[in-house]
């Protein structure tokens, strides 16, 4: 239902964040035929305050100027919309208070019961409750923006300019990823360990074999070896007894060979199980090349050791496997190695550990760095135009124990000669194992 008329009193609040009062359609805002639009002192002493803070000023003085035109001019807002500036007497209070004293002062005087209040504000409209004082809200889609202090908008431009200085720059970014897979930054480098389901009992294995290998003649073997010249051309210039015995002492020291072999089978394939595979990446993302790129790659000192896979400078590994003693050459007892076949899968080294009979053999790797603190990686890089990246590797670590092989950060530092820049950033592996 449309009004004949309607009186509007001003907040503050809509002067200054809100569009000049000429392109408010008061008439459909208020349902009402003629509008009147009054601003109390109040709020003409509350711009007052803001024309000289540093971010409202400008729209204070804007405000004002723009009342004191449409008021001096006597011209109408807009067609059937006026304003005034209300004057009362001497009122007490402060901010919302007495603009609510000023509005309640002038509905007294006037009889005009046709008033509401224009306010963004919710203690306006809470005061304004108690007093059955309409409030009408502004569309917030009008609002105008934020506005920044100049010290804020200081931080702004030297944001840009600090950005704008780094697109002139190389930007040095190193990743890590498995070997033969392509690269996702986006994703954490995520290595999966395996417990060993294909162990063995060092302590069976030993018994198994001393049982093998001791000497139990039959009653025909004994016969064999004491038989006449004719059976046994070397009788009388061999002492059976001496050769038992010679062979025993020899077969004790291999058992014993032959335990710490097995505890080095043991150890490796272990240690294979704790290892994982992958490959260092370093890319230039700036918009300028980098020239003599020096990186060091420092890791926690969880590891036995860390290699290269694939380099002929390297060391190599073998665990080979003691020969056994052997009786009298006429009754040589031929063991057949019962560890053959034992193999750890590996699907990164072109050589996993594999035991052939004679020692279980690791591709040879090359040992980057080491020490008490830790294995670092090292590398040069003469030159990385921007949008180039350098991938290097691949490498194998093994951690020192099942329980130092969880999730570790690698810290990354290096330095760029031309231009000028340090390099600094770390770099997560994600670890899990399965039991």
């Amino acid at each position: 239902m449309t009004r004949n008329h309607m009186t509007v009193f001003l907040d503050t609040n809509i002067l200054l964040h809100y569009p000049p009062l000429s392109n408010v359609d008061w008439k459909t805002m208020c349902e009402a035929d003629a509008v009147k639009i009054v601003i109390c002192l109040q709020v003409i002493d509350e711009l007052d305050e803001k024309k000289y803070d540093s971010r409202l000023g400008d729209r204070a003085v804007s405000a004002l100027k723009q009342i004191e035109t449409l008021t001096e001019s006597g011209d109408p807002v807009r067609e059937g919309v006026s304003i005034e500036i209300y004057q009362p007497g001497t009122l007490t209070g402060s901010g919302d208070k007495l603009i609510i004293r000023q509005i309640v002062g002038y509905v007294e005087e006037t009889g005009d019961q046709n008033v509401a209040v224009y306010s963004d504000d919710t203690g306006m409209r809470l005061r304004c409750s108690p007093h059955g004082i309409e409030v009408i809200k502004p569309d917030q889609s009008t609002r105008k923006p934020l506005i920044q202090s100049e010290q804020t908008k200081r931080i702004r431009e030297l944001e840009e300019e600090n950005a704008k200085l780094k697109a002139q720059y190389p930007k040095i970014e190193i990743f890590v990823s498995h070997f033969n897979q392509e690269l996702k930054t986006e994703i954490p480098f995520k290595a999966k360990l395996s417990k060993p389901d294909n162990d063995f009992d060092v302590k069976n294995e030993l018994e198994r074999r001393r049982e093998q290998l001791e000497l139990k003649f039959s009653d025909e073997e004994i016969s064999f070896i004491l038989g006449g010249k004719e059976r046994f051309p070397l009788r009388g210039r061999v002492d059976i007894n001496q050769v038992i015995s010679k062979y025993m002492t020899e077969l004790e020291i291999y058992l014993q060979d032959y335990e710490n072999f097995l505890k080095d089978v043991h150890d490796a394939i272990n240690q294979n199980a704790r290892k994982f595979v992958f490959m260092m990446n370093i890319r230039n993302s700036g918009s300028a090349p980098a020239e003599t790129i020096d990186l060091t790659i420092k890791l926690p000192p969880i590891f036995s050791f860390i290699s290269g896979i694939g380099t002929t400078k390297g060391k190599s590994f073998c665990i080979t496997e003691p020969t056994p003693p052997k009786f009298h050459p006429q009754n040589n007892r031929s063991i057949t190695p019962d560890l053959a076949g034992i193999t750890v899968p590996d699907d990164h080294m072109k050589e996993p550990f594999v035991y052939h009979g004679r020692g279980v053999q690791r591709w040879p790797v090359r040992l980057i760095d080491g020490g008490a603190e830790g294995y670092s990686m090292t590398t040069r890089i003469e030159q990385l135009v921007h949008t180039e990246s350098f991938e290097f590797g691949p490498f194998a670590a093994i951690f020192k124990t099942w329980d130092e092989a969880s999730t570790f950060d690698a810290e990354v530092t290096g330095t760029v000669v031309n231009p000028p820049l340090t390099i600094k950033d770390s770099i997560k592996f994600v670890i899990k194992v399965d039991s």
